[in-house]
């Protein structure tokens, strides 16, 4: 069937339904011949060689653009696997943080006994030089061990008098080489 054949029963089609006269039936039918002619006419004027130009160009746009999203995919695949490493390492930072602050704590809680410690040795060693003053005396501290007791005086015996951190590092040297505590 040739394409005014197509054209004439489409027009009886359209014609016969009632939504359009005849008249306006045959006018719509050669408005559609005339263009049909014109594109005919255009493909033949080269029309036809820049259609296939365009196509070609679109044809190559759109595989640049499948290329540039492809590689696109890639990048985000590689900062999806980078922001999983980051993250990663943010918590194993954060671990190492909450450890710290553990150690932090444990060291601060420990450094508080020693100052307690140091304060209490600095406060009989005040003592001592305090009675030595009044008393215009040389006494020491002396730290004695045996069988029965352990025992911290002070001591007019030891000459050089000592401090009460000497006493006691003076008592576990004798300790130590004895083997005792």
């Amino acid at each position: 069937m040739s394409r005014s054949n197509e054209v004439e029963m489409a027009m009886r089609e359209v014609a016969s339904s009632g939504m359009l006269h005849t008249s306006e039936a045959r006018a719509l039918a050669a408005e559609v011949e005339r263009l049909e002619a014109h594109l005919k006419g255009a493909m033949q004027d080269g029309g036809y060689e820049y259609f296939v130009f365009q196509l070609r160009n679109a044809q190559r746009k759109a595989h640049n653009a499948i290329y540039v999203a492809e590689q696109l995919e890639k990048k985000v695949e590689k900062l999806e696997a980078l922001d999983e490493l980051t993250t990663n390492q943010a918590k194993e930072y954060l671990k190492r943080a909450e450890a710290a602050e553990a150690r932090v704590a444990e060291l601060e809680a420990q450094n508080g006994r020693l100052r307690e410690d140091r304060e209490r040795l600095d406060w009989l060693d005040e003592v001592n030089r305090k009675i030595n003053q009044d008393h215009d005396t040389e006494y020491g501290w002396r730290f004695g061990v045996n069988h029965l007791r352990a025992e911290v005086s002070l001591t007019d015996c030891n000459l050089p008098a000592l401090d009460v951190r000497a006493a006691i590092d003076a008592a576990k040297a004798l300790a130590d080489t004895k083997g005792t505590p």
